[in-house]
């Protein structure tokens, strides 16, 4: 019995031994398992770790070496790169792969799922995987995923008149408003020149202006004013003048029965005709438009007021009531002259006056009331005549200084004040040694190129002898540079003879002189550089009444002609220069006549708008900036830019770049490069404003600099207003 039991017992002891040593080995087996599957763990996330750690290492070097997609990364020569092969580096039973996906954003700046509103250039989403298989030959994967940002660079950025002026453009401008209103780049506009117009009388009995429009190249055909009068009553006296930022003009006239009128033309159509007065004598009105407020004067003779002289202002919109002007002059006006100070910020406009008792008097009006320059008493009492226009104003176009001018009854005597806003200075006379009677008619034409204060005279004499001078700004030069002209004009009954300076940018200086006698037209040109006329060219036949104008935009310069009546054709004609030329055009005829006998008056008038209703713009155009310097060799990352347009409707409106990068800034590159680095193609452009990558063909450079392509459809135009160039 005890030895039965004792076997049992060995038995069972044996079945718990084997079944212990069976568990003991299992578990060191799986612990041995274990071990080995916690090292490939841990082996494989410190590859995922390093990957990324690699990935920064390219990064802090050159952010435009982390291209988006797949990737090895590799250690080369001490540092990591990537070498954009996509398949996965085999690291004995390990596999890793790089991968960096483009980060996007909504219009707000959120980040969102690509393609969002725009790509972030400057932020990467990257990843590090890396696989293998256990020992049981089963699948797994280690995996980092992190954010890296462009954080340690800096900024070349443009956006601004001081930064955008000291490049290069070709048909491209630099404008100060535009988009963001502190300075960009834009095609270059081609303003549409201001309307220029024509306008002429006829017959003694023609009460209607008429008048033509300058498309450019030619005159259109002949249209009709308003009549200022009843059938029967002929046109004496014209004046024309435009507003500077409306387009908008305002005819003057006087009739055979001394009636003055106004109308006003709004660029298509004239107003009904505005009585203003009705006067004896000469042309005793003139009209002139403040320069800053662009308001119109119209100052007049007005003998049935106690207060003879009147004026009245147009508001754009409306005339204001009539008011009257205290002088001291005691006889009817005879003539009245004005012209407007060119400064910016200035309503400043200078009058003279001349009455029936040849008394000469002058004040200016401040923009709010009519000062007399401190000076109370009549000017000269003894002019010239009353019955022609002896004295003219002009301003010196810089200081904006007038220069009030008059003849005397006596010899060659010319007299002059000089008015600097602040005092007036005494008469002082200026004697034309070659005339050899009382001055008929005198005027005086301002240089309008920038700096300049010179002014030319011109006077004509009693006698036919035609004679000039030149202000310097401080002096009237001599007979030396001014041999006289001729000495026998057409008539003293008109001014045959007018002047004027040129406008067009090739013809600084220049001024034209033009004039007829008892044959021709005749015309001579004045050099500021040599300080001399030139021989005179002539055409045409005898004229009364020439009148010269200047288009201050283009530089177009039109010469209107009213014959004698004596002459073969007796016409009104025209003639003018455009483009800069010397060479007149032939003569058009404006009307056949025939002309009226005796004196022409001013039955022609000419002038030039100064405000343009519309521009084009280059069709494209490039502008280069200058190079900068990144004061050290650099990767240059990436390039953004903000562009709007002046229609947002315009689709063929972009901005592309190119760039080019310099060891020196005195070497550059034969080619600008795009986004495909240098190639030498230059095919290939920046498109995309929110942000491209630059090439690392660029990278280990100090100097960068970038070309800008803008192209529009002729009516609109790009407007860069940024640019910025990231580099580390």
């Amino acid at each position: 019995m005890k030895r039965g039991q004792t076997l049992f017992e060995v038995i069972l002891a044996l079945a718990i031994f084997s079944l212990i040593a069976t568990t003991l080995v299992s578990m060191a087996a799986g612990g041995a398992r274990g071990l080995v599957g916690g090292g490939e763990i841990t082996q494989a996330d410190s590859l995922a770790d390093e990957g990324i750690e690699a990935v920064r290492g390219v990064r802090d070097r050159a952010w435009n070496g982390l291209p988006s997609g797949a990737s090895q990364v590799v250690f080369n020569a001490g540092r990591w790169e990537l070498n954009g092969i996509g398949v996965p580096e085999v690291m004995g039973k390990f596999s890793r792969l790089i991968s960096l996906d483009e980060v996007c954003r909504t219009s707000a700046g959120a980040l969102t799922s690509c393609p969002g509103d725009y790509e972030d250039i400057y932020v990467k989403k990257v990843a590090s995987r890396v696989e293998w298989q256990n020992q049981f030959g089963l699948p797994n994967v280690a995996e980092r995923t992190t954010y890296l940002a462009n954080w340690d660079s800096r900024d070349w950025v443009e956006d601004s008149v001081a930064d955008f002026t000291d490049g290069d453009f070709a048909d491209t401008a630099l404008h100060p408003s535009f988009g963001d209103g502190d300075g960009s780049v834009t095609l270059a506009p081609i303003p549409v020149p201001p309307k220029s117009m024509i306008v002429y009388a006829k017959s003694s009995g023609d009460p209607k202006p008429y008048f033509r429009l300058w498309d450019g190249t030619s005159w259109g055909d002949e249209q009709e004013a308003p009549p200022v009068g009843a059938p029967g009553v002929g046109i004496r006296y014209m004046v024309l003048k435009f507003a500077r930022t409306r387009d908008e003009a305002i005819l003057g006239t006087m009739d055979s029965s001394g009636r003055i009128r106004v109308q006003v033309w709004d660029g298509s159509v004239w107003s009904s005709p505005i009585f203003l007065a009705s006067a004896s004598g000469e042309r005793g009105f003139d009209i002139e438009y403040e320069t800053t407020s662009d308001r119109a004067v119209v100052v007049y003779n007005n003998p049935s007021m106690l207060t003879p002289v009147s004026y009245r202002i147009w508001d754009g919109s409306a005339w204001v009531s009539q008011e009257s002007i205290s002088t001291v002059l005691g006889g009817g006006i005879s003539w009245v002259e004005l012209t407007a100070n060119p400064l910016s910020g200035s309503n400043e406009i200078a009058m003279m006056l001349i009455d029936s008792r040849v008394d000469v008097y002058g004040m200016v009006w401040t923009g709010s009331v009519w000062s007399n320059m401190g000076s109370s008493a009549v000017w000269d009492a003894n002019a010239s005549n009353a019955t022609t226009k002896i004295f003219d104003i002009a301003y010196e176009q810089t200081t904006g200084r007038a220069m009030f001018m008059w003849g005397r009854a006596a010899t060659g005597q010319l007299y002059y004040r000089v008015w600097d806003g602040g005092a007036l200075t005494a008469p002082t006379l200026l004697s034309i040694s070659a005339m050899n009677g009382r001055s008929r008619w005198l005027r005086l034409a301002s240089d309008f190129a920038a700096g300049s204060n010179k002014i030319m005279m011109g006077v004509q004499g009693g006698t036919g002898d035609l004679n000039t001078r030149l202000w310097s700004g401080t002096a009237w030069d001599t007979v030396a540079q001014h041999p006289e002209h001729d000495n026998s004009v057409e008539e003293d009954q008109s001014r045959s003879f007018d002047i004027v300076f040129e406008t067009h940018p090739s013809k600084v200086g220049q001024a034209i002189l033009a004039w007829g006698n008892g044959s021709t037209v005749s015309r001579k040109y004045w050099d500021d550089l040599t300080s001399t006329w030139s021989v005179p060219t002539t055409s045409g036949d005898d004229t009364s009444f020439v009148t010269l104008a200047a288009n201050s935009i283009n530089g177009d310069v039109f010469l209107g002609i009213y014959q004698d009546s004596t002459s073969a054709t007796d016409d009104i004609l025209e003639e003018h220069l455009t483009g800069g030329s010397s060479l007149w055009s032939f003569d058009a005829t404006l009307w056949g006549g025939p002309t009226l006998s005796g004196a022409a008056l001013e039955r022609i008038v000419i002038a030039s708008g100064k405000f343009s209703t519309s521009q084009t713009y280059q069709f494209s155009g490039t502008y280069i900036s200058n190079a900068f310097d990144a004061e050290a060799t650099r990767a240059f990352n990436g390039i953004q830019w903000k562009e709007s347009k002046t229609n947002p409707a315009c689709g063929a409106c972009t901005v592309r770049f190119q760039i080019q990068t310099s060891a020196d800034g005195l070497s550059w590159p034969p080619t600008w490069s795009g986004p495909l680095g240098n190639n030498g193609d230059e095919i290939d452009f920046f498109i995309i404003p929110t942000g491209t990558l630059i090439h690392t063909d660029h990278n280990g450079d100090r100097w960068v600099r970038y070309r800008a392509t803008l192209e529009g459809d002729g009516s609109e135009t790009p407007i860069l207003e940024e640019i910025r160039i990231n580099y580390r």
